[in-house]
């Protein structure tokens, strides 16, 4: 993906790949990123913004700001099409570093099985996990 290309306009999601390096910082800039993650199951797109707690969720062609059921610094999110249920984790919090949506709109808090530096989740339909 070059700086001149535009996927945003594409009839269909063109799959490409994102990586990051960490310089040994907690944070992760995201700032250059560009383009749609999709799932094409579900209407809408899903953003999280883990340092500033907050989720945005895009309903046609607009972005919303939600605020996360807790303050935590909220690193990843997933969508099960399987369970109809977005998942969130977290690096912060105590025993709330878990949050699962119906809709990407409600949050609710789920107790964590500990208190790790949670940095990704990911759904597995085989695995349920």
């Amino acid at each position: 993906m070059t700086e001149t290309e535009d996927y945003s306009k594409a009839a269909t999601p063109t799959p490409h790949a994102a990586s990051h390096e960490k310089d040994g910082g907690d944070e992760i800039s995201v700032s250059g990123l560009s383009g749609q993650l999709a799932d094409s199951q579900y209407s809408s797109f899903l953003q999280v913004a883990g340092l500033l707690a907050r989720f945005q969720f895009l309903i046609a062609g607009n972005w919303t700001i939600r605020t996360s059921a807790y303050n935590n610094s909220w690193l990843s999110v997933c969508w099960s099409p399987e369970l109809r249920l977005f998942v969130a984790v977290s690096s912060s919090g105590d025993a709330t570093r878990v949050m699962t949506s119906p809709d990407g709109i409600n949050w609710t808090i789920r107790t964590s099985a500990a208190d790790n530096d949670w940095r990704s989740v990911c759904w597995s339909p085989e695995l349920k996990l």
